[in-house]
């Protein structure tokens, strides 16, 4: 490619490269968006509802977390089992 070949296809370039950023006429004017509504908070229960256990557990030395799976129904729990500081996987 020779050199004005160059400069023409780097003229080209930048002219498509400014044709492409707009500056035609601006489009319709786009609608107000207006604020969320916001929600008023619910009161709390006159008395907290009552937990009753469901099972218990032996052996559970340090549980950490526990989660939910609600599709099955199953709960899994982390426990630490020994120092906290110390290396997983004995």
């Amino acid at each position: 490619m020779t050199n004005q070949n160059k400069h023409l296809f780097s003229a080209i370039a930048f002219a498509a490269g400014l044709a492409a950023c707009g500056g035609g006429a601006p489009g319709p004017a786009q609608p107000a968006t207006t604020a969320p509504e916001i929600q008023k908070p619910v009161a709390a229960p006159a008395t907290p509802p009552v937990v009753k256990a469901g099972w218990t557990v032996q052996d559970m030395r340090t549980p950490e977390s526990v989660y939910l799976d609600e599709g099955s129904g199953y709960l899994y729990v982390a426990q630490i089992d020994g120092q906290p500081g110390d290396k997983d996987g004995k």
